[in-house]
């Protein structure tokens, strides 16, 4: 007799699925069901002692009892393929040979749990120097930080790009730091192919060794560090993941798994009796999540939305996934105010008044790098920034890279933009906004 079940991906509490395995020192199913838990979640845990960090992974076996003996026919995980013999060894070790069903096959699936919710720690704020980057060493506060992260972001990317990583696929993850040391990290997106994954986040292991040595992390707790691999960005979404993602969705809906289905679609983020949130501008994927459940609810396999698409699928276009001023603008009642402008003139005035500042203060403060300069570098650089509540700058980040000393500068320039008159306004609110500032190069 065959039993079979799908692997599902899912990014939550450790979840072990067994046709009644028998284990040692146990006489019935609930004992059998939960040794083997425990020793799957020792086994888990050994895991994490050797790589030296926690992260969140799907592992499935098929296995075949013989006389005395089994058999895997399959084994398979979703990020960390080494993880495999060691959780083998406990499944041969712990098994009851007496009481096998000989001839019998038997599946299993098992989910690592994240350690350390990265949703619920914050992201650096503060780096005193900066790695690798002597050109960075007199940058502001804000200029220092995004240039550590700049470095970690094409760090990792760059061996991407030399592992000849597939551009039809994407990895997304939240590393979790203690003062420069990897603890933990939350896949969101792995790889569904290549199983590059795992890799980065023993690369990101190693950034450690030069943040402590050659930085000085003023954070004293955990911070977060959000890595997003250049095909991630793209508004686009592969064929290998549409594929992947229909193949769940069927299973989970055709089945009624709908807490594994609210797990599935909120990459473990879901919190009982809250609504699924999605964020449709966030992520390619998680436009087509939405698209799948409304489709779902219209065929009436779903009975009732328990989900919130921000913004609405009417709300976006696929191809206009960016995060433009003239976008968000439209729908605040008051936009950012930049110094020197008139706080009391029309939105369409004001958001005038700050591209024209904002672009002047680039001409007027950007420095062409001699480097670029001499090795006839142009182009166009995409710097993405956050007007917080305050009306400070933060969260900088290179959204389009050109070249290493030209992409620096482009970060100085804008962590020196001033903090702004009032902040964007919805209501009676502050909110933060979202604006992406090109910066065009030409000798």
């Amino acid at each position: 007799m065959k039993k079979t079940l799908l692997i599902i991906l899912l990014f939550a509490q450790g979840i072990l699925s067994a046709q009644n395995l028998p284990i040692k020192d146990c006489t019935n199913r609930a004992c059998d069901e939960k040794a083997l838990q425990e020793l799957f979640a020792s086994a888990e845990q050994a895991l994490y002692d050797h790589f030296g960090f926690s992260y969140n992974d799907s592992i499935y076996f098929e296995l075949e009892a013989k006389r005395d003996s089994i058999i895997f026919d399959k084994s398979y995980a979703w990020v960390n393929e080494q993880a495999l013999y060691r959780y083998q060894q406990v499944i041969a070790n712990a098994i009851d040979y007496s009481r096998l069903s000989k001839g019998h096959s038997y599946s299993l699936s098992w989910v690592q749990k994240k350690i350390y919710p990265s949703e619920e720690i914050p992201e650096l704020k503060e780096v005193e120097q900066v790695p690798f980057a002597i050109l960075a060493k007199d940058f502001n506060a804000k200029g220092r930080k995004a240039s550590y992260q700049y470095y970690c972001q094409a760090y990792l990317q760059n061996n991407l790009r030399e592992w000849n990583f597939d551009d039809d696929e994407n990895i997304e993850a939240d590393f979790v730091f203690n003062q420069g040391k990897l603890i933990s990290v939350n896949f969101i997106y792995p790889s569904l192919s290549g199983k590059k994954a795992f890799d980065i986040a023993a690369l990101a292991k190693t950034i450690e060794a030069d943040s402590i040595e050659k930085a000085s992390l003023v954070e004293k707790e955990a911070y977060t560090f959000k890595f997003k691999s250049k095909s991630s960005r793209t508004p686009i979404i592969s064929e290998k993941r549409k594929e992947f993602l229909e193949n769940q969705f069927d299973f989970l809906i055709d089945n009624h798994l709908w807490r594994p289905l609210k797990t599935f679609v909120s990459a473990g983020r879901h919190v009982d009796g809250q609504l699924v949130i999605i964020d449709t501008s966030d992520n390619p994927g998680n436009y087509f999540t939405g698209e799948a459940l409304e489709e779902a609810l219209k065929n009436k396999k779903i009975k009732r939305r328990w989900w919130k698409a921000i913004p609405t699928l009417e709300d976006i276009d696929l191809s206009m996934l960016t995060k433009e001023i003239n976008e968000k603008s439209n729908k605040l009642e008051k936009v950012p105010v930049y110094p020197g402008c008139n706080v009391s003139d029309s939105n369409n005035e004001l958001k005038q008044c700050f591209q024209m500042n904002a672009l002047s203060h680039v001409a007027e403060n950007y420095e062409y790098p001699a480097r670029a300069r001499d090795l006839r570098i142009q182009g166009k650089v995409n710097i993405d920034f956050v007007i917080e509540k305050d009306g400070s700058i933060s969260s900088i980040e290179v959204l389009r890279a050109l070249d290493e000393n030209a992409d620096l500068e482009a970060i100085q320039v804008v962590s020196k933009i001033p903090n702004m008159e009032r902040a964007a306004c919805d209501g009676e609110n502050f909110v933060r906004m979202p604006f992406t500032l090109p910066i065009n190069l030409k000798l």
